[in-house]
Parts: C-alpha cells; sequence; structure tokens
C-alpha cells in the first residue's frame, strides 16, 4: 500500500510540474517570397483653382509595357480616359486643362509599372507633387502657416463608392488641439473636399495636421499660399505639402539651399504621445555648426520649426532627421529663394521615411525649366550611383558619393527643349534622390519632391503566411432530412378507456404526405380533455348503498 501510495504522490507531482512549465513557442513560419506587382493605382488629389491648368506625368519604370487608363472625378462622377500604352522607359503627359485641373484623378496600370505625378501651372507660381499610391485610414502633414496673408488648406480625395468621415488634430509648437468644429467631416464618394485650415486654426507659424478617418480611407495633401501683406517682404509663394500615412524614426532629404537669397527650414511634427528627440546631420557641416544640430525635442502632439542656415559648407546640401529615442516623427524641408532679377518662390517636400537603392523621378523636363536631380549618401559606406534617362551622358553612369555626401546632374546635359525626362536613379547603397524645377519664364515656377522608391511599385519582397484555422468550417454541411411522423389522435371508447382509433372524417383529414393536419390535432386535443373529465367523473362519484 505505501508503495503505491508513493507511485500516486509521484505521477500527480509530474503532471503539476507538466501543467506547469511553459510550452513551447510554436516558431513563426517563414515569410513567403512575392514577385513584383503587376497591376496598381495611383491616387492624385489635385488641388488647382479653377482658372488654373495642371500637367499629369505617367512614366514607365519596368522592363515591360504598361496599359494605363486614367480616371477623372468630376461632378458626374469618375470617368474614364481611353487606355494608354506606354513602353519601359517612356513618360506620357496628360494635360489637364482650366477647370479639369482641379478634380482629382487616378492612374490604374497593368503589366509593367509606372508611377504618377502632377503639377499645377498656375500665372504666377507652381506646384508638384507625387501620386499616393493607396488611400490610408491615417495622414500627417506638416509646414502650415495660417498667419496673417498666408493662407493653409487641406485636400482629402475619396476615390470609392462609399462616403468617408473624418476628424482632424491640429500639432501646434505647445502641443495637440483637438477641436469640436474639425470632427465629423463628410467626404463623400468619388469626391474631394478642400478644407481651410486658416478658419480652423489661425495664427499659427508652423502648423501640423493629422487626419483620422472614422469610415472609410482618404488620400491626404496640404497646400500653402505664403502672401505677406502689404509690402512687407519674406517668403511668396505657393507649395504643396504631400502626407505621410505613418511617422518614422528618420527622414532625408537630398536638397537644402541655405545662400544669400534663399533660406530653409524644416517642420517636424510628433504625432505620438511622448515627447521626440531628434538630431540633425547634414553633408559637408561647418566646423561650428554643432550646437545648431545638437538635440533638438519635439513636444508630444506638438511640432517644432528648425531653421537650415549656417549649416553647411556647401550652399545646396542633404539633410536627415533622426529620432534619437525611438519616439517616430514626420518632417517636411521648405525652402525660399528671391532671385536676382526680384522673382520669388517658395517650395516644400516630405522626406523620405527611409534611403533606398532605386528611385523614379517623373515630372522632370528641360524645355523652359531647369531641372536638377540631387542623391544624398546619409550612410557610413560610400555609395556607387547611376543616373538612368534617355540621352544621359556617360558622366551620369557612375556617380561616387563618400559618406554623408551628396551629388547632383543637370537634366539640360540629358537634351534641351525636352519637355518631358523620366529619371531613374539605381545605387549599391541606400541613398536619397530628389528633383529640383526651375522655371526659366517670367513665373519663378518653383518646386521640389522627393523621389518615388521602388517599394511604392514594386511592392514587398515577401509577406506573411497563410495558414488555415482548422477551428474554421471549411465546407458547408448539408443538414439531415428530418422524418415527418403522421399525428393519430386518441378517442375514447365505449368503457372510457383511451384507445387510439381513426379519426372521424367530419373533424378533419390527413394531408397528402399523410400528416395531421391543425384541425386534427385540435379535435385530438378537445378528445383527450374530454376523456380525462369522464375519468374523473367516475372516480369521484359515490358509491350506492
Amino acid at each position: 500500500v505505501a508503495l503505491l501510495v508513493l507511485v500516486l504522490l509521484a505521477v500527480g507531482a509530474a503532471a503539476v510540474v507538466d501543467a506547469r512549465m511553459p510550452r513551447a513557442a510554436t516558431p513563426p513560419a517563414a515569410p513567403v517570397e512575392q514577385g513584383p506587382a503587376e497591376a496598381g493605382t495611383w491616387y492624385c488629389p489635385a488641388v488647382a483653382a479653377e482658372d488654373e491648368s495642371g500637367m499629369l506625368t505617367v512614366a514607365a519604370v519596368g522592363r515591360d509595357s504598361s496599359t494605363v487608363t486614367v480616371t477623372r472625378y468630376g461632378g458626374e462622377g469618375p470617368v474614364d480616359d481611353p487606355a494608354l500604352t506606354i513602353a519601359p522607359g517612356d513618360a506620357v503627359e496628360v494635360p489637364l486643362a482650366a477647370g479639369e485641373a482641379s478634380q482629382p484623378v487616378s492612374v490604374r496600370w497593368q503589366g509593367g509599372p509606372v508611377v504618377a505625378h502632377w503639377r499645377i501651372d498656375g500665372a504666377r507660381d507652381s506646384g508638384a507633387a507625387p501620386c499616393e499610391p493607396a488611400p490610408s485610414a491615417r495622414w500627417h502633414a506638416t509646414g502650415f502657416d495660417t498667419t496673417l496673408g498666408s493662407s493653409s488648406f487641406l485636400h482629402l480625395f475619396n476615390p470609392f463608392g462609399e462616403d468617408a468621415v473624418a476628424r482632424l488634430v491640429f500639432a501646434t509648437p505647445d502641443g495637440p488641439v483637438r477641436l469640436v468644429i474639425a470632427d465629423n467631416q463628410l467626404i463623400e464618394a468619388g469626391s474631394s473636399r478642400r478644407l481651410d485650415l486658416t478658419e480652423l486654426r489661425p495664427e499659427e507659424t508652423d502648423l501640423g495636421v493629422t487626419v483620422e478617418v472614422l469610415t472609410g480611407r482618404l488620400v491626404a495633401q496640404g497646400e500653402v499660399v505664403f502672401a505677406p501683406p502689404g509690402e512687407e517682404s519674406g517668403t511668396t509663394g505657393r507649395v504643396l505639402l504631400p502626407a505621410s500615412p505613418a511617422p518614422s524614426l528618420g527622414w532625408g532629404f537630398a536638397y537644402a539651399r541655405a545662400a544669400e537669397g534663399s533660406a530653409s527650414w524644416l517642420s517636424v511634427q510628433n504625432p505620438g504621445e511622448r515627447e521626440a528627440a531628434i538630431e540633425l546631420r547634414v553633408s559637408d557641416p561647418l566646423p561650428d555648426s554643432e550646437a545648431l544640430l545638437s538635440e533638438v525635442s519635439v513636444p508630444a502632439g506638438g511640432t517644432v520649426r528648425i531653421d537650415l542656415g549656417a549649416t553647411s559648407v556647401q550652399p545646396e546640401f542633404g539633410v536627415q532627421v533622426v529620432s534619437v529615442n525611438e519616439a517616430p516623427v514626420v518632417a517636411s524641408l521648405l525652402w525660399s529663394l528671391r532671385t536676382d532679377q526680384g522673382r520669388r518662390g517658395v517650395t516644400a517636400a516630405l522626406g523620405a521615411p527611409a534611403p533606398a537603392t532605386e528611385w523614379a523621378l517623373p515630372g522632370a523636363g528641360s524645355d523652359g525649366r531647369a531641372g536638377k536631380v540631387s542623391v544624398y549618401n546619409p550612410g557610413a559606406d560610400a555609395a556607387t550611383v547611376a543616373v538612368l534617362a534617355e540621352g544621359a551622358p556617360p558622366s551620369w553612369s557612375e556617380l561616387t558619393l563618400p559618406p554623408n555626401g551628396r551629388g547632383f546632374v543637370e537634366l539640360v546635359d540629358a537634351g534641351r527643349g525636352r519637355p518631358s525626362i523620366a529619371v531613374r536613379v539605381v545605387s549599391d547603397r541606400p541613398v536619397v534622390a530628389e528633383l529640383r524645377s526651375l522655371s526659366s519664364g517670367e513665373s519663378v515656377g518653383l518646386w521640389t519632391n522627393v523621389g518615388i522608391p521602388a517599394l511604392d511599385w514594386k511592392g514587398p519582397e515577401s509577406r506573411p503566411p497563410v495558414r488555415l484555422d482548422p477551428s474554421l468550417r471549411t465546407r458547408s454541411v448539408e443538414p439531415r432530412p428530418t422524418e415527418t411522423v403522421p399525428l393519430l389522435p386518441p378517442t375514447v371508447s365505449p368503457d372510457g378507456e383511451g384507445v387510439p382509433e381513426p379519426a372521424p372524417a367530419a373533424t378533419g383529414s390527413p394531408d397528402a404526405s399523410g400528416t395531421a393536419t391543425a384541425t386534427e390535432t385540435a379535435t385530438a386535443d378537445e378528445a383527450t380533455e374530454t376523456a380525462t373529465a369522464d375519468e374523473a367523473t367516475e372516480v369521484d362519484a359515490p358509491t350506492g348503498g
């Protein structure tokens, strides 16, 4: 008996230990490799005024031809243009006449990949931005100005067939601001809405906005018109502010300018709930610029403006913004220009959230415009870069950039008088590529755009594996047929015993299947009640004596 007790105790202890021991975790399945995307859509929330024209540029960046359809979202709903076929390496310009440039467009492609870019050609200024590869449920844009003389707008484009509702949260140098008037903004299906931020949040020199989409998905883009009042001098012109669907721990720019007649500054937004600490790095830094490039704090839900003057030896330089405490931010770079002839302009660009080894820069040209492609290497190793374009000189095919170095090429060297030049940048190390365009006419026509990384048109190289959940039913199960049993109503025999007998014809008859009808069932119930009553009478009646 004692031995049996010891055995039982040992078995119980082993069971307890086994129950408390952590189970070995199932190793995660390896990602599944996938090839480049073979179809996609670009979304362009056009923001031109009714009297302004524009230009949509679609460039093929793959090895195969692409079939492209441009959809215009007017007052009567989306309308498709005739399909276009674009050969590899070519670019097609689609004019947007006055009245049409204020309507958003989308670009569907199939076959070889393409990228899309659009610009405004105004009487006094221009603006340009790459189209977005996908809508999102959240957007962040920073660099707005709502002080006296300036106007800021947010454009929300809903390309889908259902209405969308969004809420705006403002980021200021003092922190986040939530306004009831900015809640529940309705953007109808297949339309774009222009929100005046100057009315919602006036007198802010550095304003950021987070768009929280409550229902649906949207594409967001900002616009700022700088116009100093009266005879005051200052930043003048219009910029487009691309928005980012997510913050990042780093942002890169290949083109900033700080020289006589020009100034550059950063607008950094922290949409998170804790303070962000960031550091700035520039190419060819000045020896005494260490204090200017030291750590900068960005309040939770707020913004900070950073002047980039007196930071680099070169008048044009690259910039990198790095979060050093793992708090992601959003960064835009703006710079203003005043030429020797008195022309004024301003431009803005959303940074690259990560360097890449392949970039596309559509929208460039050399017909009445001076285009420049800048490449910045923020890494610790030298990078070998090739700038690819039709007519490019051999010197473009092998540019060497030192660590934290920058280089550039002038588009006029690829041919004069060309309205559109499709440009790609390929590197053996991750870099940042950016395009600047400056008009040679009366209007300064200034704009800059960070390039489109290959990830946006190729898609990720792998995806998570798809697993079958054994608890899910994978096929429908047909219910078993139920057997119908006919009802035979009981009746009462002469001796008072309940004996089943066929129901009289007068009380109803079975249906075609032999099942009793409702009348028969009711009659049976009545008969049962009568029999029960008779039995009760016989039992309770006194016997004769």
